[in-house]
């Protein structure tokens, strides 16, 4: 393959998976006007709270098949159905050992009522969610991720539709959240079948589940680790300070911070597949992908940043209302960190080629502790300043991050070539 055909490959892949991902913003986006708009801050918090918990769930069962996927299929498309179909078996099964424990957490211990019917809805979610993204991937895998666009968008256009039919009727946040349920439950089912129809049969193999699940168990971790930098503060937010109105406010400039990570993602995922197969022709161009990612990643967010830091919080104040200055004072900032936390993708594509998966588990671990014993005592300060201390230890942990994984990517870089 060519390097101008591997592009042309990267780019198609990635602009169809990215279609997908603005189908979702779209959704998010207008679920952010309408419940602020209908319902209030506190009760965007409580989908932001519940939505971020069951999340955390599903990429602790991925076990990083978004990223080995690609890397495997798209290396030996012969090997597709066994690699697919014990891939789907070990998301079963994990997804199976995960919902009891957060049922058992929304009966026993969450002490709102309603925050724990969101909690328990979120499993069904959890459910359809996880095989729906199996799906995409496998197609992704594929390169032929234009085939499960129009499942994916033409859902999520139905969940907002509907969505705001039954807000306009006067329906809660519950009622969201059982549409949202819902409606993951049934693209899971009609990717299921398209994957089966379009792409490949599904078969289990002992050996690729095993290597999968070896491959991908620090993967998973990572994944499991990467959502908590990114909630993480949401989720602490919740028991930490227990302010609904100010979690709502946080959480819209999160929102938006990843909703731009997931339109700049595809792309990068989209190109595992001329990755892995440059990396066994041993194309010696293929060490500069990393770090070319990663300053891509950087100056397309610093764009963005330099957008929202002059139109974010007016244009924020005139959707969502005067009451929502402090989201849209938190936006630009929020959106300039979230590229730390896309920016090494690239270096991670490789790692895991090369035989290092442990690498983003042990950066995300680190930094996933920093967090944890940053964030607290910059909610404890309150208010408006209490949500930039946060947005600061947040970008801090990020920081970590990146740095942790370019600087061992660049030692690892003359032993492994």
């Amino acid at each position: 393959m060519t390097v101008g055909s591997g592009f042309r490959s990267t780019l198609a892949n990635g602009t169809q998976l990215a279609a997908v991902v603005a189908g979702n913003a779209v959704v998010r986006l207008v679920y952010i006007w309408l419940i602020t708009r209908f319902l209030g801050p506190a009760d965007y918090g409580i989908w932001a709270y519940a939505l971020a918990s069951y999340m955390l769930l599903m990429h602790l069962s991925g076990f990083g098949l978004d990223l080995l996927l690609p890397l495997r299929i798209g290396g030996n498309k012969q090997g597709a159905e066994w690699a697919a179909g014990s891939a789907l078996a070990l998301r079963l099964v994990c997804l199976a050992a995960l919902l009891p424990g957060l049922v058992l957490y929304a009966l026993l211990l969450e002490p709102n009522p309603m925050i724990a019917t969101a909690l328990m809805l979120g499993g069904v979610a959890l459910l359809g969610r996880g095989v729906a993204f199996w799906c995409q991937t496998v197609f992704a895998a594929h390169e032929r991720a234009g085939s499960y666009t129009p499942l994916a968008v033409g859902m999520r256009a139905l969940e907002m539709a509907v969505g705001g039919a039954l807000l306009l009727s006067g329906a809660g946040i519950l009622a969201l959240f059982a549409l949202h349920a819902a409606s993951w439950i049934v693209e899971a089912l009609i990717g299921l079948r398209l994957v089966r129809a379009r792409l490949t049969l599904l078969r289990f193999s002992r050996d690729e589940a095993l290597w999968l699940l070896r491959q991908g168990a620090l993967l998973g971790f990572a994944a499991f680790l990467i959502h908590w930098l990114r909630n993480g503060p949401l989720l602490l937010y919740r028991h930490v300070d227990g302010n609904l109105e100010m979690l709502g406010q946080i959480a819209i400039a999160f929102q938006a911070a990843f909703i731009a990570t997931a339109l700049t993602q595809p792309f990068l995922a989209a190109a595992a597949p001329v990755v892995s197969r440059s990396h066994n022709r041993g194309d010696a161009r293929l060490g500069q992908y990393g770090g070319a990612a990663a300053l891509l990643t950087l100056a397309l967010f610093a764009v963005g940043f330099g957008v929202l830091w002059i139109f974010g919080e007016p244009l924020v104040a005139l959707l969502l209302g005067p009451e929502f200055r402090t989201a849209g004072m938190l936006l630009a900032p929020c959106v300039l960190i979230a590229g730390v936390l896309v920016a090494p993708q690239g270096y991670l594509q490789l790692a895991v080629l090369k035989g290092k998966p442990w690498l983003d588990a042990v950066a995300c671990l680190l930094s996933g502790l920093l967090l944890l014993a940053l964030v607290p005592s910059a909610i404890g300060l309150g208010g408006t300043d209490g949500a930039i201390a946060v947005l600061v230890a947040t970008g801090t942990a990020w920081l970590l991050r990146l740095f942790v994984v370019t600087l061992a990517a660049i030692a690892l870089r003359p032993a492994a070539e």
